[in-house]
Formats: structure tokens, C-alpha cells, sequence
């Protein structure tokens, strides 16, 4: 019989920042960081304050890009499907392992 584990809120969030902070290295860490302000604080944009990080690690432009039209995209995506409330059927989405 499987065990389920009960795991308090802050206990889960404990975790997750050790996790975070034992297997995600520098470079990830700031794409992390700008994914999750381009996704809950766009306009915080005005400065290429934020890009001007990204570059000082090391990425290229093409890989800023290519980082912002990502999370562009999804937020888009996210934001389209919680708006028009779509529902995805069991067929659909069979093959997603989530």
C-alpha cells in the first residue's frame, strides 16, 4: 500500500528553497528571477536594469530573447485560456505526464 505524506505549506516551501538553492546554478537562477518578474511585474520593465543582469552572466542577446519570448508566450497562453475558462478533455491531454 502507498504511503501518502501529509506536508505542511511552509514545510513544502522550505524544501522547495533548498532544492532551489542546492541544484539550480547562478545562470538559472537568474533566468528564474526574470521569468517570474516578466510574468508578475511587466512594467518593471521601463530600465534594461533586469536584461542588464542577464548579460553580466554571461547570456547573449539571442538568448534573452529567446528567454523573453518564452515567458511571453506562456503568460499569453496562460492568461488566454484562464479568461475564456477552455477545458481540456481527457483525450487532450492523455499524453502529458504533469
Amino acid at each position: 500500500m502507498a504511503r501518502i505524506q501529509v506536508i505542511e505549506h511552509n514545510e513544502a516551501d522550505g524544501r522547495l528553497l533548498e532544492i532551489y538553492n542546492e541544484l539550480i546554478d547562478k545562470r538559472q537562477k537568474a533566468l528564474c528571477r526574470f521569468a517570474q518578474m516578466l510574468t508578475d511585474k511587466p512594467g518593471d520593465f521601463k530600465e534594461a536594469h533586469e536584461t542588464n543582469r542577464l548579460k553580466n552572466i554571461g547570456l547573449s542577446d539571442k538568448a534573452i530573447l529567446d528567454a523573453t519570448l518564452v515567458v511571453a508566450y506562456f503568460n499569453f497562453v496562460n492568461r488566454m485560456v484562464l479568461a475564456l475558462d477552455v477545458q481540456a478533455d481527457e483525450e487532450e491531454v492523455s499524453g502529458y505526464k504533469y
